[in-house]
């Protein structure tokens, strides 16, 4: 049944109501839609990783366990804390350089130990360079930005949104008339240490990736390398982060926000972030702990 007001109109509008509603919804999305043009191209300060890798103290430290013929080493690592605790470990020693490159960072306790650890190699002095697609960073305009505030910390996005940022679909509402360009994604996940040391594979780094989520997980793999691999994966970022289609957050973000509440927010959230704690696992993997993975062992293909 429906409710009539005084003049005996159905509540659910007039004719004339509802097409003017559909006119306001129109021009409002096409006002979005003006609005979503990317800033114009300039010249982006171009950079490759560091040549000098073997001058590193990381390089000292993996030179025994590299074979010395040219090959390169390697270890997997099936288990997600531990792949975590691999790249923060990284993170730690690093005194050159941080190449980091994903398709999905998330601003969760995952995510956000991750760019904590970032923050503090680049106060360190450690030059940091973070390339993250821009699909999965809606509402985390402030978090991305508080880290491009950190000296020695550059964060670029690859084939960003350029307007109504705040959520997914109000991005793809914007981009509507771009669809061919928008739909043109990154999916690698690569950390390199100072061009001696990388970790790359299946993961991104959010919760659900690495054991952490309160609900299901993923079931992936990473391998740890070291050796000359490692220069030909550095090359690969260098060719990603000097990409036309990469811009700097700066260009792209906005905020209300101050450099110093900026930095506070990403402070205080950051410290109270929770990762899950590395495990030693037996050689044997049937006898390693299972009780995480059969919590799902479904993968999410929308978000490789």
């Amino acid at each position: 049944m429906q409710a009539h007001d005084d003049n005996g109109a159905s509540s659910r509008g007039s004719p004339s109501l509802r097409r003017a509603a559909q006119w306001i919804a129109a021009l409002c999305l096409l006002g979005l839609q003006a609005c979503a043009s990317l800033p114009p191209p300039v010249e982006q300060p171009r950079s490759t990783a560091i040549a000098d890798a073997a001058s590193t103290p990381l390089a000292a430290m993996l030179a025994p366990r590299t074979p010395s013929d040219g090959r390169s080493a390697f270890m997997l690592q099936p288990y997600g804390p531990n792949a975590l605790a691999t790249r923060l470990v990284l993170a730690g020693l690093a005194t050159r350089s941080l190449d980091v490159q994903y398709y999905l960072l998330r601003d969760d306790d995952t995510g956000l130990a991750l760019m904590r650890a970032l923050r503090d190699a680049a106060q360190r002095g450690v030059r940091v360079r973070l390339l993250v697609d821009d699909f999965y960073t809606a509402g985390e305009d402030d978090t991305l930005l508080a880290l491009a505030a950190v000296p020695n910390l550059e964060v670029r996005l690859f084939n960003p949104f350029p307007a109504a940022r705040g959520a997914t679909w109000t991005r793809f509402a914007a981009s509507a008339f771009d669809f061919s360009r928008v739909n043109r994604r990154m999916h690698n996940k690569l950390f390199v240490a100072d061009n001696v040391a990388a970790v790359a594979g299946g993961r991104n780094m959010a919760d659900e990736y690495v054991m952490n989520a309160q609900g299901a997980n993923f079931i992936d793999l990473d391998v740890f390398a070291a050796g000359p691999i490692v220069r030909e994966l550095s090359a690969q970022f260098d060719h990603y982060w000097n990409s036309a289609v990469v811009y700097d957050v700066r260009r792209i973000a906005t905020t209300r926000a101050s450099r110093a509440d900026l930095l506070a927010a990403f402070e205080r959230r950051s410290a109270a972030a929770r990762p899950p704690e590395a495990a030693q696992i037996p050689d044997d993997a049937s006898s390693a702990p299972t009780a995480a993975s059969r919590r799902s062992s479904r993968r999410d293909w929308s978000r490789c």
